[in-house]
């Protein structure tokens, strides 16, 4: 939440100071994310208790983004400027009956920080369509606590946290629709393409993320990006 908080108290801070040059964006989407390490972590969790019927429940599935954009004009068709984009999505493994519970969650979440350049291509009317490009880093928390109780017996409780940060390029199309002078309503398809990253310890960088079998976890969000919003 700092994070979020810092990102967009720095583009409203830009936006003051350079007034109308600078287009301010807040778009809402949807995001396809290639998780395949993540997912293949989550089952082998599942064989540290074979004997019991747990289930993984929730498989870190696709998710809405939000982002927040600062475009500064070059010219009536080219803008260059800031974006910041949060991904989450998580998993959880879980059993509970009469006699005790077993949960582990595990909540995955990208902070997206770069630059970006658009340029429109055609104009009709009151619709633009615009190419962009985006490129930057994203700083990605991994947190999974787990819970085991046995009912009027005993609980125990543990979380562990690691972190992450890779190189993305983004290319997309879109366009943006001006029903008034000073707002437009954006539309955007893109595809994001990451650098695999692996995970370590939080505080500790030489402490990585393994599966059972000793192998590096990496992640990758690469994937679709769709989104809508207002600037």
């Amino acid at each position: 939440m700092k994070k979020q908080f810092s990102i967009l108290v720095i583009l409203l801070i830009c936006k003051v100071a350079f007034g109308q040059d600078l287009k301010l964006g807040f778009n809402a989407g949807y995001g396809i994310y290639q998780l395949n390490d993540i997912k293949d972590y989550q089952q082998s969790q599942l064989n540290n208790y074979y004997s019991l019927p747990i289930k993984a429940v929730i498989d870190f599935p696709n998710a809405v983004t939000y982002t927040v954009s600062l475009d500064y004009s070059l010219n009536t068709k080219s803008c260059v400027g800031l974006s910041g984009m949060i991904l989450t999505t998580g998993g959880r493994n879980h059993l509970a009956d009469y006699s005790g519970e077993y949960k582990l969650d595990m909540i995955l979440t990208g902070y997206k920080i770069g630059l970006q350049y658009s340029n429109i291509m055609v104009t009709r009317e009151k619709v633009n369509f615009y190419s962009c490009v985006k490129s930057g880093i994203i700083f990605s928390e991994f947190d999974m606590k787990y819970t085991f109780k046995v009912y009027q017996v005993d609980s125990s409780f543990n979380n562990n946290n690691y972190q992450s940060k890779t190189f993305f390029i983004e290319p997309s199309i879109g366009f943006f629709v001006t029903p008034f002078n000073k707002m437009a309503i954006d539309v955007n398809l893109g595809y994001e393409f990451d650098y695999r990253s692996k995970f370590h310890y939080a505080g500790n960088n030489d402490v990585d993320l393994k599966d059972n079998n000793g192998d590096n976890v990496y992640l990758n969000w690469s994937g679709l990006r769709f989104s809508i919003g207002l600037s």
